[in-house]
């Protein structure tokens, strides 16, 4: 009783671990080079820093997306690896790379839309807007896991 649970639980442990890594190693590279980098952003035109931040915020979705394939298999024993995930997923890396797309672009849309609309004079709290905005990003995301999960490690087609 319980296997499958624990399984994911530490499937997810793996994950964070990994992540956490990536992200140490992006901090040591950036507190590196932070004066370089400053340097380089400070002389970008002002509309080019948020559409690096949008197409670096496709690129990490898709990454996401990509090595997080394999997390939905835990829990039905069909387990895979972290690169196994994405080695899984590469014939159908162009759709992920669109579903990102369209998830940032969603996301970003909804976070304009909050900050745009979520005034404190019009009485509208902010925080409950925005944990609804993250709740339906999780679903969202839930939702593309266990369809690339189950298209690719489990095998069946995707009806269309």
């Amino acid at each position: 009783m319980g296997g499958p649970l624990w399984a994911y639980i530490w499937a997810g442990v793996k994950l964070i671990i990994a992540t956490s890594l990536i992200l140490l190693l992006l901090t040591l590279e950036i507190s590196v080079f932070h004066r370089p980098i400053n340097a380089v952003l400070y002389a970008l035109p002002a509309f080019i820093k948020p559409i690096g931040l949008f197409l670096l915020s496709i690129a990490v979705s898709w990454l996401g997306l990509r090595l997080t394939a394999f997390s939905p298999g835990v829990a039905t024993d069909k387990a895979i690896g972290l690169l196994d995930g994405f080695a899984e997923t590469h014939k159908i890396s162009g759709a992920i790379f669109v579903a990102a797309l369209i998830v940032v672009v969603i996301s970003t849309g909804g976070t304009y839309l909050l900050n745009a609309f979520a005034k404190p004079a019009l009485g509208l709290n902010v925080i409950y807007l925005s944990v609804v905005l993250s709740w339906l990003q999780l679903m969202l995301y839930i939702s593309l896991l266990t369809t690339i999960c189950g298209h690719s490690v489990e095998g069946p087609p995707l009806r269309t």
